[in-house]
């Protein structure tokens, strides 16, 4: 929350100056930023008429997943990435994410504020559920 409550991009460009620990491993911390200032700005903006919502997206077939897969390798997680494809088996098409933004952003979703969509295949269930086993790299949140 603090991150997320900074005024402007200067403030939060300074405050994570100021806790470089929080944000050392990049992209979780910046995905969690954006959740969370999602889910705290939602009212204001609804106030002003606009809906903010966010998807947090599974293994998706794009230019970038061989340079996900090699830090995988190279920090232990050989691996992780058909982890998180274990839902439906598969990679997500960029398409595939793409329809729920379209969807988030239509007249369909026009009382939906302040939501994280996770656009998995279901693998987040699983783990929730016990229906996909979670590796021991993933820290359980029981």
């Amino acid at each position: 929350m603090p991150l997320g409550q900074t005024a402007d991009f200067a403030a939060a460009k300074a405050w994570c100056e100021q806790h470089p620990a929080e944000i050392a491993s990049g992209y979780q911390p910046s995905k969690e930023a954006i959740i969370v200032w999602t889910r705290w700005a939602a009212k204001a903006y609804a106030d002003r008429g606009i809906r903010l919502n966010v998807i947090s997206p599974g293994p998706t077939d794009t230019p970038m997943m061989p340079a996900f897969e090699e830090l995988g390798r190279k920090y232990g997680f050989e691996g992780i990435i058909d982890v998180g494809a274990q839902g439906m088996g598969r990679r997500a098409t960029p398409a595939e994410q793409a329809w729920p933004l379209i969807f988030l952003n239509s007249d369909a979703a026009a009382s939906i504020t302040g939501e994280n969509l996770t656009v998995d295949g279901g693998t987040q269930s699983g783990f929730l559920t016990g229906t996909i086993s979670r590796p021991d790299f993933f820290p359980s949140h029981d």
